[in-house]
């Protein structure tokens, strides 16, 4: 029987999907999200199996029976009950629509499947530090739970976070602003010139903006204004520098904490703020600092691979469980 492998990387930004068939993988990605505690299982069971569904389609002609192992990532969903109800919504919902087929499936947290992708098979002690839309630090420790620091989401300051450093931008552009109608000094200009924004945008969305301070905490909204505050900072803006050293604390604090409780031999740094690499090489040497034996390097395996793999590796070994 023919089978087909399928990894999902499934984030609050979007969602990632490797497809494993005839040998060969195949990458796809959408922008549809995938947060379990933002949508719930039934629509999260929804969006996944219309995002598997997909990569059926574009794996080409498939007979009417086949077997897919399917292993995904999943935000929001920590709880391990949760996820086993998941799997068993979603392959409900995939044997409505494949009524001769076979799937074994496996769900996880995005942030256990980016740390397990990640983790070097030497580390006694690995941390991984996501600095994304949301920013979380979780450290796996051999033969012991994965411990998490951070990670609570937009109600609290969110140190690293794409979220937390747009809001405080913001701020700092509301200030300049002020400051410039009530005293005439003109440093509202140089901020707008050096976060790459323009005069016209500013007056225009500055309503927006307020607007946005008062309502991000139900989602991502001022998380795209991160690159314009870490573009100021990297060309010395005070007040964006300020920003960045005030967020750069915060992350090496929640770093060191799971450091003092068990020193630590690796951190990889993933996330979308780290493709500014002025920011990477800042967040990296603080977390140097704490210790000169930790190794700290980009996050750049790929998680959906990973997946693809794990699921293979699940079903192999199901396979000698049953012989």
């Amino acid at each position: 029987m023919k089978t087909i492998f399928i990894g999902v990387d499934g984030g609050g930004s979007g969602s990632r999907l490797a497809c494993r068939c005839n040998g060969e993988i195949t990458h796809y990605s959408s922008s549809e999200k995938l947060q379990l505690s933002e949508m719930g299982i039934s629509e999260t069971a929804n969006q996944l199996c219309a995002q598997i569904k997909s990569a059926f389609l574009r794996a080409g002609s498939l007979p009417d029976t086949f077997k897919a192992g399917i292993a995904a990532g999943i935000a929001g969903c920590d709880d391990p009950d949760t996820a086993v109800e998941l799997e068993t919504v979603l392959e409900t919902r995939l044997r409505q629509i494949y009524p001769a087929c076979d799937f074994e499936i496996f769900i996880m947290s995005d942030l256990k499947a980016t740390i397990l992708a990640n983790c070097p098979p030497s580390a006694a002690h690995f941390g991984l530090f996501i600095a994304g839309t949301g920013s979380v630090f979780a450290g796996l420790q051999t033969g012991k739970p994965i411990r998490i620091v951070g990670g609570y989401g937009p109600a609290v300051f969110e140190a690293c976070s794409g979220r937390q450093l747009g809001r405080d931008f913001i701020t700092l552009l509301t200030k300049v602003t002020d400051e410039d109608l009530l005293k005439s000094e003109g440093s509202a200009k140089a901020l707008i010139s050096q976060s790459g924004l323009s005069k016209d945008w500013l007056s225009s969305n500055r309503g927006l903006l307020i607007k946005q301070l008062y309502t991000s905490t139900a989602g991502k909204a001022p998380a795209s204004l991160a690159r314009n505050c870490l573009l100021a900072a990297e060309k010395g803006h005070p007040g964006a520098v300020a920003i960045i050293k005030t967020h750069i604390k915060e992350a090496k604090e929640m770093i060191a904490a799971l450091h003092r409780l068990h020193p630590l031999d690796a951190v990889a740094i993933h996330g979308g703020l780290t493709q500014n690499d002025w920011f990477y090489q800042t967040l990296k040497h603080a977390v140097q600092e704490l210790s000169a034996s930790v190794f700290v390097s980009r996050a750049t395996a790929s998680v959906t691979e990973y997946l693809v793999h794990f699921a293979k590796e699940q079903q192999s070994k199901e396979k000698q469980a049953g012989s």
